[in-house]
């Protein structure tokens, strides 16, 4: 055999070799099931092959900008376990480096390590150059025409790779190419394959959620694990999408980390959601299928006043990234949920479709938890407005019906300390406090007490009263600030320690103030969910109170009613009504023209004239035009009341006030507020009595025997008397200071006697009145009737008139009235009048006799029958004679008049 023959034998059986070896190596590698064994097989069969120190395996993704190495702890290089265990594996940046740098080869090439690390620095490479690694022959790896990674093998022998080695190369490298597209399909295989188990175990644990605290529970036990994230945020919208807030850190049960700790204290816990970076990430997320991986420091710079990065626990815990999806429903979103990491891309892609999957899970887990606790929420609070007013309907006083309210309260608002500053109709005393001090035990405070207990006059309270109409809390900076500017705020927050408050103001039907406020002695004690409840209950507690101060006026008016009714009931037995005034002499005009002018004044008035001139009237008529005239007009006569009970008549007593008050009475000038009180005979009043009434009439206020609070009124007051009060007032029976407090305005009203004309117009007037009143006919009155009333005096004026017209009535029902008895009831009444005039006329001498006594006899019967003739103008005979006054013949009645010498003088 020859030299060419013998070489040729050599070459082949050279090729055979390496295509055994080649073959070999495919068939292991093609046998290789996962990476640890890829590796291994690459040692074993490949490294004697090829005689390399070390080797590297990279996976390249172009789409995510990425190469990684696929190499396994725990295989036979030290230096790979080293960087394995050092987390250098990747994944690096992959496009943008230098041209010239070994991860852009498209063919296989040599490489210089130190020029290499120069060009693209890597933390690999300490440890590379540090092994004495010096050379590198590396290529790409395609499969299906598409670069899939990078072969690399490094030798510390400068020398020792060469250009025969490179075909060996690219035939194991599309070998490994293979190996590793399958491979990693294989992975992506047990990857959906494990996500798919995990779903579903996460969807098994999903329908075990009964709650919020079980979906925070589940999502720190059973998804954290997964993704090794440090906390969460779950933002949620609000119904009307104009906040957000984080669940994560409202909730109690779920705060794990600074910045939800620091969210949970913070009182500022609804975002505005528009220009915030949820709103921002929410919107990126409509135009992407799938997570979002954001950078904390690039939303920091985007949105810097954002409540929740102003925190000093978020700006300590120094986030990182945060890998974000939208919860939604229905194609609709409806809040965030992130995890968050300390660390720069700490999230990688492989994770994104898991936590999409298990995203959209929990979205309707907590879309369903969301909607049963929103049902619950509104049926608990629901529950509350149907406990709260029946609260307030509670058959007690309003201490007792407020107190109820607040335990009721409690239980979903902090009511350590809460005010019920309530100012109905212009009163200022209708302040109710009630300060905690245990489970169900609370201090409570009337009007007077709170102002003892925070050291403020009644003046300094209402001076600092606040109209804010809103509903507001304040926490810390906020509250501070309104106490330096409010003194009443700050005494009283001084005094009960509090730090914080949520107040609101009722708009009621009645007209006053009306306000709540909560104090709470943390600094954050509120919240806005504090806020929204308050709001949500405020229309409930309005109507209730509404209707509850309504029915206590509507209380109030009935009685007062019930009592004017049985005061004029009162009247109508006491008093005949004689309707309105009747005249139209000179002297009454007058008088009509003062009516007219003082009735809309609201002066007080004076009414001076005789007994039964009609001084009440008088009183009616003012109150009648005035502008006080739908409200009762209350009449008191001072004469006809006992002394020992003029001031409880007057000012009315409390139960118990002295022996015999059984019940609580209201006096006159507390019947009359608002209307007017007419005092006839005024005159009348004691004097320890006179200076308590003047006390009422300048202050306008009075206090019930037995009682210590005063109650303002509003009242005008007339009086009367039929007495010469400027004398009194000399002779010391009138105060000086009473009279000319209601000497304002006088009117004189005329004596009947001086009402030219009025007595036949009012005489009419009243017998028909009478007449219709009793079934009685009246016929009219004689001329000699007529003349009769024209010339009495009248002394009891208009009564007189009254009581002889009801005589007359009586007495004569077919014919024309007489009035015969004028001259009884004159004759009578002057009896007394003429008494000192016959005992001068008459004067019996110490010795008289019988004939004196004649002689006295008949000096009477001359001067009694010369006042009659005198009536009758000297008219003996006919239908208005004497003789027929008399009841008596004329022809006897002249003989008597010529015995006794009478005649005309």
């Amino acid at each position: 055999m020859s030299a060419n023959q013998q070489n040729s034998t050599s070459s082949k059986k050279k090729n055979n070799t390496f295509d055994d070896a080649l073959l070999d190596i495919s068939l292991s590698l093609a046998n290789s099931k996962d990476r640890g064994q890829l590796y291994k097989n690459i040692y074993a069969k490949i490294k004697p092959l090829l005689g390399f120190d070390e080797m590297g395996l990279f996976v390249i993704d172009e789409d995510q900008d990425i190469f990684w190495e696929l190499l396994e702890v725990n295989v036979t290089s030290k230096l790979q376990d080293e960087l394995a265990k050092k987390e250098l594996l990747g994944p690096w940046p992959y496009r943008g480096r230098h041209k010239k740098a070994w991860i852009y080869t498209d063919k296989v090439t040599f490489f210089d390590m130190e020029e290499q690390a120069r060009i693209y620095p890597n933390p690999q490479w300490k440890f590379i150059l540090d092994a004495g690694l010096t050379k590198m022959i590396a290529g790409p790896l395609m499969f299906q025409g598409k670069r899939v990674g990078l072969l690399c093998f490094t030798s510390k022998n400068n020398n020792f790779f060469s250009s025969a080695n490179i075909p060996v190369f690219e035939q194991i490298a599309s070998v490994i190419a293979a190996s590793v597209s399958n491979i990693l399909a294989f992975e992506q295989v047990k990857k959906r394959e494990r996500d798919k188990a995990l779903l579903l175990s996460i969807s098994q644990e999903v329908s075990k959620i009964h709650g919020l605290a079980d979906f925070l529970r589940f999502i720190m036990q059973d998804i954290k694990p997964i993704f090794g994230f440090y906390d969460v945020g779950i933002f949620l919208l609000t119904e009307d999408e104009q906040h957000h807030y984080n669940l994560a850190g409202v909730h109690s049960d779920f705060s794990k980390s600074r910045w939800n700790d620091a969210i949970l204290k913070s009182s500022q816990k609804l975002m505005l959601h528009a220009g915030s970076p949820v709103a921002y990430t929410m919107k990126q997320l409509q135009t992407i299928e799938g997570p979002l991986q954001q950078n904390f420091q690039n939303l920091i710079e985007q949105f810097p006043y954002y409540d929740q990065f102003q925190l000093n626990d978020f700006k300590e815990t120094r986030y990182q990234d945060c890998l974000v999806h939208d919860l939604k429903i229905g194609g609709k979103q409806f809040g965030l949920f992130c995890i968050n990491s300390l660390e720069k891309e700490f999230f990688k892609e492989a994770q994104f479709s898991l936590f999409k999957n298990i995203t959209e899970q929990l979205s309707v887990s907590l879309s369903n938890i969301l909607t049963n606790n929103s049902l619950r929420k509104r049926e608990e609070e629901k529950s509350l407005q149907v406990n709260l007013v029946n609260a307030l309907n509670r058959p007690s006083g309003w201490n007792t019906k407020l107190l109820h309210l607040v335990q009721h309260l409690q239980a979903y608002i902090d009511c350590s300390i809460i005010v019920f500053a309530f100012q109905p109709d212009n009163r200022i005393d209708f302040c109710y406090a009630f300060e905690r001090i245990g489970a169900e035990e609370y201090r409570q405070f009337d009007y007077q007490e709170f102002l003892d207990f925070v050291a403020l006059t009644e003046d300094e309270y209402l001076l600092q009263y606040e109209e804010n109409e809103k509903t507001f809390l304040e926490n810390d900076a906020s509250f501070q600030k309104t106490k330096k500017k409010n003194r009443f705020f700050k005494k009283t927050s001084e005094k009960f320690q509090a730090r914080s408050r949520l107040s609101t103001s009722l708009q009621l039907s009645l007209p006053g103030h009306y306000r709540i406020s909560f104090l709470s002695r943390e600094t954050a004690g509120y919240s806005n969910q504090d806020q929204r409840l308050l709001e949500e209950i405020i229309l409930t507690l309005q109507l209730s109170l509404d209707k509850l101060l309504a029915f206590e006026q509507i209380e109030k008016l009935n009685a007062k009613l019930q009592l004017e009714k049985q005061y004029l009931e009162e009247e109508v037995e006491k008093t005949f009504n004689f309707g309105e005034i009747i005249g139209e002499s000179d002297t009454m005009k007058k008088v009509y023209e003062q009516i007219a002018h003082v009735a809309p004044l609201d002066s007080s008035v004076f009414i001076q004239g005789e007994t039964g001139t009609g001084k009440e009237l008088i009183a009616r008529a003012i109150h009648k035009n005035s502008k006080r005239k739908d409200n009762i007009l209350v009449k008191v006569n001072c004469a006809a009341i006992p002394k020992d009970l003029v001031e409880s008549e007057l000012f009315g007593h409390e139960r118990g006030a002295f022996t015999g008050a059984l019940k609580t009475r209201v006096g006159k000038f507390e019947l009359a507020n608002n209307g007017t009180i007419f005092l006839d005979e005024i005159g009348e009043l004691p004097l320890d009595l006179q200076a308590k009434l003047l006390r009422v009439l300048q202050e306008k206020e009075i206090e019930r025997l037995g009682s210590n609070q005063t109650q303002q009124l509003n009242f005008r007051l007339i009086t009367a008397t039929n007495r010469n009060l400027q004398q009194a007032v000399v002779e010391g029976t009138f105060r000086s200071d009473l009279f000319y407090r209601i000497f304002i305005y006088p009117i004189y009203l005329p004596a009947l006697r001086e009402r030219d004309g009025d007595v036949i117009t009012i005489a009419q007037h009243y017998a028909h009145k009478f007449a219709n009143k009793s079934g009685l006919n009246f016929f009219g009155f004689s001329e000699a009737a007529k003349e009769r009333m024209r010339s009495h005096e009248w002394p009891g004026n208009v009564r007189e008139l009254e009581n002889i017209l009801q005589q007359e009535l009586v007495k004569n029902r077919k014919s024309e009235l007489e009035m015969l008895s004028l001259v009884v009831n004159t004759e009578m009444l002057q009896m007394g009048k003429y008494k000192n005039k016959l005992n001068e006329l008459f004067n019996l001498p110490e010795d008289f006799t019988l004939s004196d006594i004649d002689q006295s006899k008949q000096e009477l019967e001359k001067h009694l029958l010369e006042q009659v003739l005198e009536r009758t103008k000297w008219r003996v005979s006919g239908r208005h004679g004497a003789a027929a006054l008399l009841d008596v013949k004329a022809v006897t009645l002249e003989y008597r008049i010529k015995k006794l010498g009478l005649g005309r003088k």
